[in-house]
């Protein structure tokens, strides 16, 4: 469809005798948000591995604004606006937080604009009053809103979010949860998840992912209900 940002179909990955992604077709239109759930070992993050270029598909088609992108080299990925959030927040410690965030696009803005542009994304994920304090002194819920931050910076057309509330506290996980919400006024979010909670609380279109394939998608209210999801992941009451 003209109106479709990003559309993985038919993509298959396969690690020897191991199949991480079966037939998986997913796509996402501009500042939508959607999620993609399942057990450890699902294929969730070998997916994400496709969706951004750190891996090419065995087969399949992968395409973002009308064109093929199967093949570009990783870099061009964060060029057409394409971004990543991985798991584990990877910051730069010594520095300031608002230092980690200009590192993002050292050399690709002047400095008015790298100022301009860190103070808005400080604001954003509420860090503004603290962007002097080193990263390494910050909890685990800011170093992760951080990284959103730092993924940000280049100004994606799509956010790709690898588990975004691991090791969060309730509270922190809902402030994500109204995070994300903000940002789909500017960008598409593809999240991984496995707090039910978060998912929940985004309240979007959900897939659902098995041993490699994308077993159910639908509304989040529809899937939490839906039979084959309890019976594979979520687990009956």
């Amino acid at each position: 469809m003209a109106d479709t940002l990003l559309q993985g179909k038919n993509l298959n990955k396969r690690f020897g005798g191991v199949v991480a992604v079966d037939d998986v077709s997913i796509s996402i239109d501009p500042l939508e948000v959607k999620c993609v759930i399942g057990a450890n070992g699902a294929g969730k993050s070998s997916l994400f591995n496709l969706l951004c270029g750190a891996m090419k598909p065995d087969s399949g088609e992968l395409v973002f604004e009308g064109q093929s992108i199967i093949g570009l080299p990783l870099y061009k990925f964060s060029r057409i606006g394409i971004a990543r959030k991985f798991q584990i927040p990877s910051v730069f410690d010594s520095l300031t937080v608002g230092e980690n965030l200009e590192t993002a696009i050292l050399g690709r803005m002047s400095s008015a604009e790298v100022a301009s542009k860190t103070a808005d994304i400080l604001r954003q994920i509420n860090l503004g009053d603290i962007q002097d304090q080193p990263a390494g002194s910050l909890a685990h819920g800011q170093k992760q809103w951080l990284e959103i931050g730092m993924a940000i910076m280049s100004n994606p057309k799509l956010l790709l979010l690898d588990e975004p509330t691991a090791g969060m506290t309730p509270d922190e996980t809902q402030t994500t949860a109204e995070l994300i919400h903000g940002l789909a006024e500017r960008m598409a979010v593809i999240a991984i998840e496995h707090d039910m909670g978060f998912v929940r609380a985004l309240a979007c279109h959900t897939y659902v992912m098995h041993q490699g394939k994308m077993i159910v998608e639908g509304d989040f209210s529809d899937i939490e209900n839906d039979k084959l999801v309890r019976d594979v992941y979520l687990g009956r009451a």
